[in-house]
């Protein structure tokens, strides 16, 4: 047991792991132990101390960014553990290391005119594209779901979209969205536009990557440079200033919790604060002012 290495232990972690794991999932954990853990790859697994992992963590941390760093030192404990699982060391040199607070920068997302404006352009150049970025818009999917979206998933009868979740091979999960109104329209045109009637397996989506011609109109229209899931953005902030509440904006976009909404999109509009500050009316004075014009009495000040 002396001799095993990280890297032995890693591979067989990994393995056993896989069954369970999305095909993205699992691509990121082998990136990690191939990449990022390397410096631990020959070295026997019950001779790594707390120092080696911190002198891991000081040079992994200049290089990448917060989520990355934490995704790796995730991958590190879970090796570990896995070997005290089977006894081949007593403890996990990695719980030593501290995880890095994520940054926290503000999400910059397209107003509805500048989202018009994108539209227009995009659809006298790449129509196909602006297809791609108005159905990411309207629906608040991810750019890997939206590509797998299929004819037989609308369902214009029940004004419904079944959205699957998960990469062949693995398990997969699947949620079903509204057909919002700009949602039904942008699929009806897109349908009417085809030469033929679909079958119901074909994709609704051209298997075209719609970010160069976002970026390119981005550039001649004088706007940031938003990407595809910048319009996953748009759709969850668009609902919560239209006022539907966290939980079910959480379970339109597929989030595992809705603390993740909160977070990225807690700095609702001015105008939506405004609005929503009308509806605080319960000030006790306006009771009191109701009484005394129906009693035709004077309010008495306290001696």
């Amino acid at each position: 047991p002396a001799a095993v290495t990280f890297g032995q232990i890693a591979k067989m972690w990994l393995e056993s792991i896989s069954i369970h794991l999305q095909k993205t999932t699992y691509i990121r954990r082998a990136y990690c132990i191939n990449a990022s853990l390397r410096t631990f790859k020959n070295r026997p697994i019950v001779k790594i101390t707390l120092l080696d992992c911190e002198r891991w963590a000081t040079k992994r941390n200049k290089n990448v960014k917060a989520r990355t760093f934490n995704c790796d030192l995730e991958t590190m404990r879970l090796v570990f553990n896995y070997a005290i699982s089977h006894g081949l060391v007593m403890d996990n040199p990695a719980l030593g290391i501290r995880r890095r607070r994520l940054d926290t920068a503000s999400v910059v997302i397209p107003s509805r005119q500048q989202f018009k404006m994108l539209i227009a352009d995009m659809r006298l150049r790449a129509v196909n594209s602006a297809d791609i970025v108005e159905f990411l818009a309207y629906s608040g999917c991810r750019s890997g779901e939206a590509h797998e979206v299929r004819w037989s998933d609308v369902d214009f009868a029940s004004k419904t979209l079944r959205i699957n979740i998960g990469d062949t091979g693995t398990k997969k999960h699947t949620r079903s969205i509204p057909l919002f109104p700009p949602l039904e329209r942008l699929l009806r045109d897109m349908l009417a536009r085809l030469p033929k009637p679909p079958k119901p397996n074909d994709h609704v989506l051209a298997d075209i990557n719609a970010g160069w011609a976002l970026t390119t109109a981005c550039r001649r229209l004088g706007l940031p440079p938003y990407h595809r899931h910048t319009m996953r953005h748009f759709f969850c902030s668009t609902a919560i200033e239209a006022g539907v509440n966290v939980l079910t904006v959480s379970k339109w976009a597929g989030h595992r919790d809705a603390q993740m909404i909160c977070r990225v999109y807690g700095h609702a509009s001015e105008g939506q604060s405004t609005a929503m500050a009308r509806r605080m009316v319960f000030d006790a004075g306006d009771a009191m002012k109701s009484e005394t014009a129906a009693s035709g009495t004077t309010p008495r000040s306290d001696p």
